[in-house]
């Protein structure tokens, strides 16, 4: 199929680079694009709006992050190619899973999306996938059953537009052309859904649904950051926010080189063996206690927003915290280690870093002492 879209960006080019990088199938990539088309004007118009109060400048601002990725070419419309319902069903059932079986908050869809009399919702054709609920049934809302659930949904879209033979471009465009449709149908319950698929994106993904509004207004930073780095902040917003200042401030301690800025070349998170990489976070990530934050140890102390807060105050060997500590990343996060060594993509990787990175350092500081 001829491409008649516009894909001449800078932004375009440094995204697929990223996404390349982070190792995920073709399918997952096309689903991704099209639910960021999708989700662009949802996900960034407060951000929008808390930087600019003139509404002609407002529409200017979105437009102009619309076209980020991809300019659509009038003369060529990739959702003509697209039969709507299996992406309206998808998008549904994750709904129906977060809010109903993993929230246990019913009739909420209802509730937002509006019953047109016509038919023509976003869901008015739609039906719940009930392979995806019975995978999900009686799992429980944590950051694990989330990101399994963005996989699969991405997944399920990508797939679809796939055997459409739609590039990449072309998915983006397309799901910017199924918002603008059923947003003109029914703008509060379209906005609904988009809302409880981006306020429950793992950190990877909140990550890299953020990268236009970075790129746009903080182009230094983002080009700055090393995509581990990025995570790891996604990370916070979730975690324990007292004392994640804390964390992040030793985190560039770590990392980074200073003036200039850049990644110190011992964390080459692309080239060396990975299980050398998770060793030396853990190590390092404990010897936080070392450096002057552990003058703010009484800050961490104060809290009780931990997975392992019965670590308070305790004398552990360094071996014992190690397994406390690997036992909670594959229990609680259910990822395991050899695993994610041998089999996750460089994404998924990362992810683990930075939640490896952040568990092991808030946990060594809730100890008294480590026992020599």
């Amino acid at each position: 199929m001829e491409n008649l879209t516009n894909t001449d960006t800078v932004f375009k080019t440094y995204f697929d680079q990223t996404l390349e990088r982070c190792g995920w199938s073709e399918e997952v990539q096309k689903g991704l694009l099209f639910f960021l088309g999708t989700s662009i004007v949802t996900a960034n118009t407060d951000q929008i709006l808390s930087r600019y109060k003139d509404e002609i400048r407002i529409q200017e601002e979105l437009h102009y992050l619309i076209r980020l990725y991809a300019k659509p070419n009038e003369a060529y419309d990739p959702f003509n190619e697209i039969e709507a319902t299996p992406i309206s069903s998808a998008i549904l059932t994750y709904n129906h899973i977060v809010l109903n079986e993993l929230l246990g908050q019913e009739n909420q869809i209802e509730k937002f999306i509006k019953q047109n009399p016509d038919h023509t919702s976003i869901i008015s054709d739609a039906s719940v996938l009930e392979d995806w609920t019975f995978e999900f049934k009686d799992t429980k809302y944590k950051l694990a059953t989330l990101h399994r659930l963005n996989i699969k949904f991405f997944e399920y879209i990508g797939q679809y537009l796939k055997a459409l033979h739609l590039d990449n471009t072309q998915c983006y465009v397309a799901g910017i052309n199924y918002y603008q449709k059923y947003q003109s149908i029914d703008f509060e319950g379209t906005n609904f859904l988009s809302l409880t698929i981006i306020d429950t994106l793992s950190p990877v993904f909140k990550t890299l649904f953020a990268y236009p509004l970075l790129f746009t207004y903080h182009p230094n930073e983002l080009n700055a950051n090393h995509l581990f780095s990025s995570i790891l902040q996604f990370f916070y917003m979730n975690a324990n926010t007292d004392i994640a200042k804390y964390v992040h401030q030793y985190h560039h301690q770590l990392f980074y080189t200073q003036n200039p800025r850049k990644v110190r070349k011992e964390w080459n998170f692309e080239k060396e063996k990975r299980g050398v990489i998770i060793s030396q976070i853990v190590h390092n990530a404990m010897n936080i206690r070392k450096t002057m934050i552990g003058n703010y140890r009484s800050h961490f102390l104060q809290s009780d927003n931990y997975i392992m807060k019965e670590l308070k105050d305790k004398t552990m060997t360094r071996e014992d915290f190690k397994g406390s500590i690997s036992h909670l990343i594959e229990t609680y996060y259910e990822m395991k280690i050899d695993d994610v060594i041998e089999k996750s993509t460089h994404a998924e990787f990362l992810q683990t870093c930075a939640i490896l990175y952040y568990e092991t350092a808030v946990h060594a500081m809730l100890l008294k002492e480590f026992k020599s």
